[in-house]
């Protein structure tokens, strides 16, 4: 699951997820980002034998929740069942992730002894909070817009209410998700390949 990640490896041959997670990191404690708040989840889901399976999730076997994938009225993904958990650091998140890694189901194929049987998903959702001090009018909402819409006296009075809103310290949030995908092992092998 591209995965690999301690000292004695050079950074150039670390996982991917320990890599991205690292650039991750380091951008958002960066001075470019101190007036920003972040929140950082981890989740992990394994689909096998056609069942969702939350590798995070307490207990074992019958005893985890069942996880449920819905779509709402708006066309959104939704997962039920699934624990998504708060992380701080790159550690939280290798450590998350080692411990879903034990809970997969894995067999011996050919050409590995500890092949993934099932397929995977760890996926990272980040909110950001950002005040809009200062910005003016949004982007969504331009001036001629308003003036079309309401007239010149209209527009001009709610583009001071807009201003004053944005200059009180209006809070934009921000998610984004980054989804890493591991396909279960497979057990043929062109002969290319050996």
């Amino acid at each position: 699951m591209g995965t690999a990640d301690n000292s004695s490896i050079p950074p150039e041959s670390k996982g991917i997820i320990p890599r991205a997670m690292d650039t991750l990191f380091k951008s958002i404690n960066s001075s470019h980002y101190k007036t920003r708040k972040f929140s950082l989840k981890v989740s992990f889901v394994e689909l096998y034998n056609e069942d969702l399976i939350d590798l995070l999730g307490e207990g074992s076997g019958d005893l985890r929740p069942q996880v449920m994938i819905r779509e709402d009225t708006k066309g959104n993904i939704l997962w039920s069942g699934l624990q998504e958990i708060r992380v701080n650091s790159v550690e939280d998140v290798m450590n998350h992730l080692a411990y879903g890694s034990l809970n997969r189901q894995v067999g011996a194929t050919d050409m590995n002894s500890q092949s993934s049987r099932s397929h995977a998903i760890f996926s990272v959702t980040m909110t950001q909070q950002k005040t809009a001090q200062g910005q003016g009018i949004r982007p969504g909402t331009p001036s001629k817009l308003l003036e079309a819409k309401f007239g010149a006296r209209q527009a001009s009075n709610t583009n001071l209410r807009l201003n004053r809103k944005l200059d009180e310290g209006e809070v934009i949030t921000v998610t984004s998700k980054f989804h890493f995908v591991d396909l279960a092992g497979s057990e043929r092998v062109r002969d290319e390949f050996i």
